[in-house]
């Protein structure tokens, strides 16, 4: 399967996760959310975990991250503390690219609300169920796709914390059925505007290949962004950090009514 089309298969997994945290804001209330048979649990106790059966009724300790919360910074350090990857070589502020970095093109998108930088030279093709696709045209797992999915959660973290999100992404969105997934890393940034993003490193093996793939999601005004990027496991050493620029340079801008998205090269 190719990266962008295992999306397509997959967008109503996307959605199962997205909107079914927007029934759980109550205090103690859990219900069963559909498609993805994820049980969510409302995240009102003191010790800021909550507890979450997923796949058959397990259940577990899962520590959510309240944007605003003094739980914020200690809960974000007890969760990355199991996590190979630490948070700052993950996630980078994406105003470290206010200046666009030689070799990366701008995508800005003003009907949608959003922009990031890809490495320049790669072409962007037309892919249905995907906003947007870039891709290499010599490498085919180097690519970048930007799927908007209407939500009804209002904050990413009503879904989850950075790794329990990403272990729903893989386990549902990211991979096929052949296709053995395993997370590297979570992490969490946020912009000037207060948004939030998600960003998360995983390893997906296929029986011919493996690929390094980086995810960023993000979430505003009803819609569920997902920027994802990647390459083969033999070339990561190579395109890691020109992949590391694409996914923290990700952000939300203000939508223009009416307008089309538009490229802008670098040279």
């Amino acid at each position: 399967f190719h990266p962008v089309h295992i999306w397509i298969q997959n967008t109503h997994n996307i959605m199962s996760v997205a909107n079914c945290a927007a029934n759980v804001r109550g205090g103690g209330v859990a219900r069963r959310c559909p498609a993805s048979g994820v049980v969510r649990a409302s995240a009102s106790h003191n010790n800021g975990t909550s507890s979450v059966a997923a796949n058959g009724g397990h259940s577990q300790q899962v520590s959510l991250v309240r944007s605003g919360s003094s739980m914020d910074r200690r809960t974000m350090s007890i969760m990355l503390s199991s996590v190979p990857l630490s948070i700052s070589s993950l996630v980078t502020p994406a105003a470290a690219f206010a200046k666009t970095p030689s070799g990366f093109t701008v995508k800005k998108d003003l009907q949608d609300g959003y922009e990031f930088l890809y490495p320049f030279g790669w072409t962007e093709v037309e892919v249905q169920g995907q906003d947007t696709v870039y891709k290499d045209v010599i490498e085919p797992l180097e690519s970048v796709s930007v799927n908007v999915i209407p939500t009804q959660t209002e904050r990413l973290s009503d879904i989850g914390s950075p790794e329990d999100v990403g272990k729903q992404l893989l386990s549902k969105v990211l991979t096929s059925p052949s296709q053995s997934p395993k997370l590297v890393g979570a992490g969490v940034r946020q912009d000037k505007d207060g948004n939030d993003y998600y960003t998360i490193e995983y390893l997906t093996k296929a029986p011919n290949y493996i690929r390094h793939g980086l995810t960023v999601i993000a979430i505003k005004n009803g819609k569920f962004f997902i920027c994802n990027t990647g390459s083969n496991e033999k070339r990561w050493d190579a395109m890691k950090d020109k992949l590391k620029v694409v996914v923290n340079s990700f952000t939300l801008v203000p939508a223009l009514s009416g307008a089309v998205g538009a490229t802008i090269p670098t040279f």
